[in-house]
């Protein structure tokens, strides 16, 4: 079978996955348009008279494919390459082979970890499978570079256990195993295919179970030979797709930067609240569970951190702490795999342990070191079945990201600093001639300075003249300003205004039973049900005097009214609270009166409202108690 790639250095797809490695196509290097040279001039060399149309065609061929590649790099539509790659690639594998589960681990080297992506529900994101690059079948494959094939049955290999647990787990059975390593043109290990149980052609439509469908023969010389065959097409498939997703990450990082770059711009004066923007950013791109951002004071003496980048400000001395030893020696600092204790919370300004950290020292547009800032704890991106705690290693582009962050960060707080020493001289500078202006007009300010006293002292006791002390809802005074109030704007607009007289039924007795604490904790209680319950913001609950309350609704029929007087009447009721001294119930109850009336003629004649209700209320006490009367002269609904 030919290999559908059969030259490669005139291949569009090698030639640019080469040209990316050597930073060619990097955002704005000049070395672009040189790499981009060089492949043309590679696909015009074998241009001869004999060869021309042959030679023509495969360029026609090769700027069609650059074309669709140019296209991916201008809409940035490449995040989700690596994954279809990868899952394409696995499935046609598994078809060609006709193995039940087909998997590729891409080899992390900075990790030393084997990784794949595996697809979970249609719509979710693909799950990241990690593993150890030196543990199990597949490590040993990438580290020894050797295929290893166990036939049927697969169980009886003693390196089956770890599979078997697994299968276990899973609910699954393997029969036999390939496993093969991908290589480069370098001849490096950039993957490892594990194929699991080769099954025999299932009949149209059959649905046999795994058992009756694996082939005992196993996997043959003749499936390792054609996975060999394509190798070197995976594999660059694989390397190429890996590009891409480095240049996503790269232009995610690029974003992530301007972003921050933005925030501070933008609030210049407000530094604090940018620091707060900016340092989400950062620790969302490169996922980690703290980031932090220290300044050193102006004397040098004292490491700090603002408020804005944590719950408090908390400040550690320069000489004697571990952060300032790492700030003093003013070169990043990257740290994993922390044992416990190695590090104490406290010398980082944390309340949990860290298992690892990366520290970068943060430089002014003068190069001057005026701060550091630390990142904790990076974790996975997706958890895995084998990491219940997804944690993962700071890497070489994590510090390649945070030296650019700190780059721009560094820049951007030097200006924020400088405007707000700005701001602090013209404050200063006014102050001054303030206090000149007040030495030339002292008399006068004086007497504001006492009237606004006396306004403000007047308008705390207005505010305390308007609560009950005892009730904490309106007061009697308070209720008679607002009764004035809507009767004149009800009175202009023609609306019914409506009002409720509730009475605590034989409280007296209550008292002289209970005691008067028990007493004012009942009228407590039920004063701030009576509160709850008319929720309309425009209605107002008020204490009327003694055990009596008030209910004032505006724009309520009288219907309306009767409603929420007896919803008022069940929920104090509802409080249960013992009264064994009441002939109405042998809990806390209220008789209420309800009158409704349209406002007419002057203020004043609210009373009438007033009196309506109360007789009502009469009413309702001559009937027993516990029950919620309408006044006879109200205005009907």
């Amino acid at each position: 079978m030919s290999d559908p790639l059969p030259n490669t250095e005139l291949n569009p797809l090698w030639l640019l996955h080469k040209d990316w490695h050597a930073g060619a196509l990097a955002g704005g290097n000049p070395s672009a348009s040189i790499g981009f040279q060089k492949i043309f001039q590679d696909w015009l060399a074998p241009l001869t008279p004999d060869t021309f149309q042959e030679v023509i065609g495969s360029i026609q061929q090769n700027v069609l494919f650059l074309n669709q590649v140019l296209a991916l790099l201008e809409h940035q539509e490449w995040d989700g390459l690596l994954h279809s790659m990868l899952q394409a690639v696995t499935l046609k594998i598994g078809e060609l082979l006709r193995a039940d589960r087909a998997t590729i681990f891409l080899l992390d080297p900075q990790q030393q970890e084997l990784w794949s992506l595996v697809a979970q529900r249609e719509g979710d994101e693909p799950l990241e499978i990690r593993i150890p690059a030196d543990q199990g079948i597949a490590g040993q494959v990438a580290q020894l570079r050797q295929v290893v094939n166990i036939p049927y049955d697969f169980y009886d290999d003693p390196r089956s256990e770890t599979a078997k647990q697994l299968d276990q787990t899973n609910g699954y059975r393997t029969y036999s195993l390939l496993t093969l390593p991908l290589l480069n043109h370098h001849q490096a290990v950039i993957a490892v295919v594990q194929l699991v149980n080769k099954v025999v052609p299932e009949p149209e439509g059959g649905s046999l179970p795994l058992a009756q469908r694996v082939d005992r023969s196993g996997f043959t010389d003749q499936d390792e030979a054609l996975i060999q065959e394509f190798g070197g097409a995976i594999a660059l498939l694989l390397e190429s797709a890996q590009s891409f997703d480095r240049a996503s990450r790269r232009h995610r990082a690029g974003e992530a930067l301007m972003r921050a770059t933005q925030f501070l711009s933008e609030a210049s004066l407000d530094w604090e609240t940018a620091l707060v923007k900016v340092l989400a950013e950062a620790k969302s791109f490169i996922q980690v569970q703290h980031c932090d951002l220290w300044l050193i004071n102006r004397d040098r003496s004292v490491l700090w951190r603002p408020c804005g980048s944590s719950p408090q400000r908390i400040e550690l001395p320069l000489e004697h702490s571990w952060l300032g030893s790492v700030v003093q020696a003013g070169q990043p600092l990257r740290r994993n795999g922390l044992r416990t204790g190695e590090l104490q919370p406290e010398d980082l300004g944390l309340s949990f342990p860290a298992y690892n950290l990366l520290c970068m020292p943060l430089m002014n547009n003068q190069g001057r070191l005026i701060g550091l800032t630390v990142l904790c704890n990076k974790y996975r991106q997706r958890a895995t079945p084998s990491h219940p705690v997804p944690r993962a290693n700071f890497d070489v582009e994590d510090e390649a990201f945070l030296a650019s962050f700190n780059h721009q960060a560094g820049i951007a707080l030097e200006r924020a600093f400088l405007m707000e020493e700005m701001e602090q001289t013209i404050t200063r500078r006014t102050q001054e001639l303030e206090l000149k202006h007040r030495q030339l007009h002292q008399e006068i300010l004086e007497r504001k300075r006492v009237e606004v006293l006396l306004q403000e002292l007047n308008l705390k006791l207005e505010d305390l003249a308007l609560i009950d002390a005892l009730t904490q809802i309106a007061n009697r005074g308070q209720f008679d300003r607002t009764l004035e109030r809507e009767w004149l704007r009800l009175r202009r607009e023609g609306n019914p205004l409506s009002l409720i007289l509730c009475d605590i039924d034989h409280f007296k007795q209550f008292n002289d039973h209970y005691g008067h604490p028990r007493g004012d904790r009942c009228l407590y209680e039920v004063a701030q049900t009576i509160q709850a319950t008319a929720k309309r913001p425009a209605d107002l609950a008020a204490r009327y005097g003694g055990e009596e309350f008030v209910i004032l609704l505006p724009n309520t029929p009288l219907t309306g009214a009767y409603h929420l007087a007896n919803c008022v009447r069940q929920s104090v009721a509802n409080l249960k609270i013992p009264h064994a001294h009441s002939s109405a119930a042998e809990w806390v109850t209220l008789s209420l009166g309800v009158a409704c009336l349209v406002p007419e003629g002057p203020a004043h004649q609210a009373a009438t409202l007033i009196q309506q209700a109360d007789a009502a209320l009469y009413r309702a006490k001559q009937q027993g108690r516990n029950q919620a009367v309408m006044a006879q002269s109200s205005t009907p609904s």
